[in-house]
């Protein structure tokens, strides 16, 4: 870790935009406050956490002993999100969480700049050290390459029927999604998190992380969005009120409206 950090403080001392990307674990998902201090003392405010599931080598049926636990994980980004709250200096953030800020544009209703919230994947390529072009990070295998950028148009690769049909299976949420009174903010979270760990049945591993969440941070996102709209409405410029009629008129002319632009 010593090594990633140092490189990390060179990028930031040459004035570089440095994203922290932190794989939370079994391990690591016990320490919020650890991490969240070292990175913001590292100079590392832009925050980016994804959980780890995988499957285990040795009984595939299962999730790897070193995946985060939905609880775990739960509890971790309430946690997160609490300390996150507390270093808002005069209503906005210093630190940048990657996750919560995308929750602000689904609350807000804008643009999504976060691809686990949409309803539909596939909104970007993966470009592999040999140029070969896949679906997502997420999802470097043989099933979803879709080219080489040697040989091929990523503008027709993006749109092609292999990058559609990726896209397309996120929005067959399981029947725990279809249910569920967060549907609407998380669209079934990410695809990888549905099947890494066989026991799960095709639902999300972190869908009870996602209910905790979602229940501790749900009306503090809410006020943040309508204390920024109250501002926005604040700072908007207000139009002048119309002259009377025996105001000099706008125009310059120095006669008085009603005899001059105000004449019907």
């Amino acid at each position: 870790w010593r090594c990633v950090t140092d490189k990390a403080k060179l990028l930031l001392d040459a004035g570089c935009a440095v994203n922290a990307l932190t794989v939370v674990n079994d391990y690591s998902a016990s320490y919020p406050d650890e991490i969240y201090s070292f990175l913001k003392e590292s100079g590392l405010s832009y925050m980016q956490f994804i959980p780890c599931v995988e499957s285990d080598p040795d009984d595939p049926k299962k999730a790897a002993p070193f995946s985060a636990s939905s609880d775990a994980y739960g509890h971790f980004l309430c946690r997160i999100f609490d300390l996150w709250r507390a270093d808002f200096r005069e209503g906005l953030p210093t630190t940048s969480v990657r996750f919560f800020e995308s929750l602000l544009f689904r609350y807000a209703g804008l643009p999504l700049p976060e691809c686990t919230l949409h309803e539909e994947c596939g909104l970007y390529l993966v470009a592999e050290h040999n140029g070969d072009i896949y679906a997502c990070d997420f999802f470097v295998a043989p099933a979803w390459r879709l080219g080489n950028i040697a040989n091929d148009d990523l503008e027709e690769l993006l749109n092609g029927p292999t990058q559609n049909k990726f896209g397309r299976a996120k929005a067959k949420l399981p029947d725990a999604c279809r249910s569920c009174k967060w549907r609407g903010v998380c669209r079934g979270g990410c695809v990888k998190d549905r099947i890494r760990d066989q026991s799960d049945k095709g639902d999300n591993h972190f869908c009870g992380a996602y209910r905790t969440f979602f229940s501790h941070a749900d009306g503090s996102l809410r006020a943040l969005v309508a204390e920024r709209r109250k501002q926005d409405e604040l700072s908007a410029p207000v139009a002048p009120a119309p002259p009377g009629r025996n105001d000099l008129c706008p125009c310059g002319s120095g006669r008085k409206f009603k005899r001059c632009c105000g004449r019907s």
